[in-house]
C-alpha cells in the first residue's frame, strides 16, 4: 500500500486528499482533471513514468526540523511561525481538535500522513492570561480520536486554511481559560462581596460601575461570554444583553431615576436585586442576603 497525496488548485485555493493505492499505475486512474498533481514525501510524481523517490525525502526532514524546532518553541509561537512549513508541504496535515487524558486538555496540531505521527500541545495550566505546556510527538493510534484523524485526509479535499486553523487553535486556547469559569466566578463573586452590607440604590450604583469597568468582568467578556443585565421600572422593563456594549452615559441614567429591581445574569449566576433583599442563584442553588 502506498500513500499519495493528490492536489489541485481550484478558485485560487488548494485541495488535498490522501488517497492509497497498491501501485503507482492506479495514479493514472486517479486523474480526473488536468491540473490534477501527485505528490509522494513531497515528491511530484511524472504519470507517465511514475517512480516513488528514494527515501529519506527533504520532506522527511522538514518533519524531523519541526519536531525538534517546536521544543524551543511556545504554543503561539509555533502556529505563527510554521505557516510556511504548511505553504510549501504536500503531505502535512492540519489538526484543531481537542481531547483530555490523564487529567489535562491536549490540543492536536499537526498530523503527518506518512509517519501517522501528531504534534499535540499538551496543557498543564490556564491561569490569568497565561498558558503553560509542552509540546508532545504521539503515534495518532494513541489518541482517543485516532480513526477520526487518520480518515481525516482521505475524506476532505478542502485542506485547512492556515488563517481558519489558527483561529481554531485560538478558540480552543481560549475555551481552556473559560472552561473552568475560572474568570466568572472571580468576576461575579468580586460583585457580590462588592454588593455585600449596602443600600439598594448603591446596590445598583455600584453594580453598573463595576459591571462596566471592573478588569476581571472584562477579561470574563472578552473570552466570549455575555453578562446580561434586566432593570424594572415600574411596570417597564429595560433589557440589555450585554452591558459592556452599552455606552456609560446611557447607564448613568439608572443612576438617577427610581428602580424597582435588577437582575444580572452571566452563564452561571442570576442575581435578583430589591429593595428587599438579594438572591443568587449559582447553577442548582440559590442563596439571598
Amino acid at each position: 500500500m502506498i500513500k499519495i497525496i493528490e492536489k489541485h488548485d481550484f478558485k485560487d485555493r488548494t485541495f488535498k486528499k490522501l488517497y492509497k493505492v497498491n501501485s503507482l499505475e492506479e495514479l493514472k486512474n486517479l486523474k480526473i482533471r488536468d491540473d490534477m498533481r501527485f505528490y509522494y514525501k513531497g515528491v511530484e510524481l511524472d504519470l507517465n513514468n511514475p517512480v516513488l523517490p528514494a527515501e529519506p525525502t527533504t520532506q522527511d526532514k522538514c518533519w524531523n526540523d519541526l519536531k525538534n524546532k517546536m521544543n524551543n518553541m511556545n504554543i503561539f509561537e509555533f502556529v505563527e511561525n510554521i505557516h510556511i512549513i504548511f505553504e510549501i508541504n504536500n503531505y502535512f496535515f492540519r489538526l484543531d481538535e481537542r481531547h483530555h487524558a490523564n487529567g489535562k486538555d491536549y490540543i492536536e496540531m499537526v498530523l503527518d500522513a506518512y509517519t501517522e505521527e501528531a504534534i499535540v500541545y499538551v496543557v498543564d495550566s490556564c491561569y490569568n492570561g497565561v498558558i503553560n505546556g509542552n509540546f508532545k510527538v504521539v503515534p495518532v493510534r494513541e489518541l482517543e480520536n485516532a480513526e477520526e484523524i487518520l480518515h481525516r485526509p482521505e475524506r476532505r479535499r478542502n485542506e485547512l486554511e492556515y488563517k481558519d486553523w489558527k483561529n481554531n487553535i485560538y478558540d480552543m486556547i481560549a475555551h481552556d481559560f473559560k472552561n473552568s469559569h475560572k474568570y466568572e466566578t472571580v468576576a461575579v463573586e468580586g460583585l457580590l462581596k462588592e454588593l455585600a452590607n449596602k443600600n439598594f440604590q448603591d446596590k445598583i450604583n455600584i453594580a453598573i460601575d463595576y459591571l462596566k469597568f471592573n478588569s476581571n468582568v472584562i477579561k470574563y467578556v472578552d473570552l466570549g461570554y455575555d453578562i446580561s443585565i434586566e432593570l424594572s421600572i415600574d411596570e417597564k422593563t429595560e433589557y440589555f444583553s450585554n452591558v459592556n456594549k452599552i455606552p456609560y452615559k446611557e447607564l448613568i441614567i439608572y443612576k438617577n431615576i427610581p428602580i424597582d429591581k435588577i437582575k444580572i445574569h452571566s452563564l452561571n449566576y442570576d442575581i435578583v436585586i430589591t429593595k428587599e433583599n438579594m438572591e443568587i442563584n449559582k447553577n442548582s442553588y440559590s442563596y439571598s442576603y
